[in-house]
């Protein structure tokens, strides 16, 4: 019902979109006289130009549709597509969910600790951090503080990561190492070890060098590569280490099987799927569209805002945007 009225007030030549200083976009006049209870929100569209308009042809038949249509419902929460239908194998990878609340009332606006997902690994401390952030829509990092080599953090997945000796899985992250402090102390960047580990949390069953030295201190890099596992297990866990000690930061730390139906989706839950040979799918959901900005879920991953809740119980990365599911 949404749909067809925005495309008929599009029909109209009811104003579409005007682009923000803040990238973001908001919906204009005509939109917002769709329906009495819609406004303009804060992270919504406002008042513009009109950028484009849209036509619809409502005369004429253009195809026969049953009226005995069945299909599936696809909501984007509660593990459904992070931990489910995404291929992602990185539990909370944009740091958007924090930590438990600091009963002390100390930093991270009453957080403290490691984000839900990873923990210290070794000689080091981990933190949810919001200073020099991504981008503005991405505004939280991992900071990990090693005072030894091998200190790092370490990332459990969803329920363990399930990973197949022999195949190679892609890798990607954004780091930024310390800043130095003033003109006059040299500061070396780290290098970063980033391995699988096996059930243990202690063995590593592939792993990846990245030297972080060719960048600016300070500014922020994407690094990727591929890790290729020696062993199979469905327990494994991403350790991201430093291998001396110091301090980095770093965000959107990704890793996909080389499965994944379209570089997203998990292969064995989309064949599933698949093989029901629905007639629609509804995407994203129910409830969950009252909180859902269809254009934030577009452009870079990094930095699509996401929907970080209290709890990782509906937090969402918005990996798999509105324009994902067209398969």
């Amino acid at each position: 019902m949404a749909a067809a009225l925005l495309l008929c007030s599009l029909a109209a030549g009811g104003a579409v979109a005007a682009a923000q200083p803040n990238g973001r976009r908001t919906p204009a006049a005509g939109l917002d006289q769709m329906g009495a209870g819609w406004g303009p929100r804060p992270h919504g569209l406002t008042t513009g130009e009109p950028a484009a308009v849209a036509r619809v042809e409502i005369g004429g038949a253009r195809r026969n549709i049953s009226d005995a249509l069945w299909g599936i419902f696809f909501e984007d929460l509660q593990g459904a597509v992070d931990g489910g239908m995404y291929a992602e194998l990185v539990k909370n990878r944009d740091m958007a969910v924090p930590g438990p609340p600091d009963l002390l009332g100390a930093e991270e606006k009453g957080h403290h600790g490691p984000p839900p997902g990873w923990e210290a690994h070794g000689a080091a401390t981990v933190k949810r951090s919001s200073e020099a952030p991504l981008n503005p829509n991405n505004t939280h990092c991992l900071q990990i503080t090693a005072t030894a080599a091998g200190g790092g953090a370490r990332n459990s997945g969803y329920w363990g990561m399930i990973v197949r000796a022999g195949a190679a899985y892609k890798l990607s992250f954004f780091a930024r190492a310390k800043s130095k402090p003033s003109a006059s102390e040299m500061v070396t960047p780290p290098s970063l070890r980033v391995s699988l580990l096996s059930a243990d949390q202690v063995t590593p069953i592939g792993s990846a060098d990245f030297d972080l030295s060719a960048h600016s201190l300070g500014g922020w890099a994407r690094y990727s590569g591929t890790l290729t596992a020696t062993e199979t297990t469905s327990e494994a866990e991403l350790l991201v280490a430093l291998t001396a000690p110091g301090e980095v930061c770093v965000d959107v730390v990704s890793l996909f099987p080389p499965d994944a139906v379209q570089g997203l989706f998990r292969r064995d839950l989309f064949e599933t799927l698949r093989a029901l040979e629905p007639s629609f799918m509804r995407f994203p959901g129910g409830d969950y569209t009252d909180t859902w900005h269809w254009e934030e879920t577009l452009g870079p991953e990094e930095r699509r805002s996401g929907h970080g809740q209290s709890t990782d119980v509906s937090a969402a990365t918005a990996g798999l945007g509105c324009d994902s599911c067209r398969f």
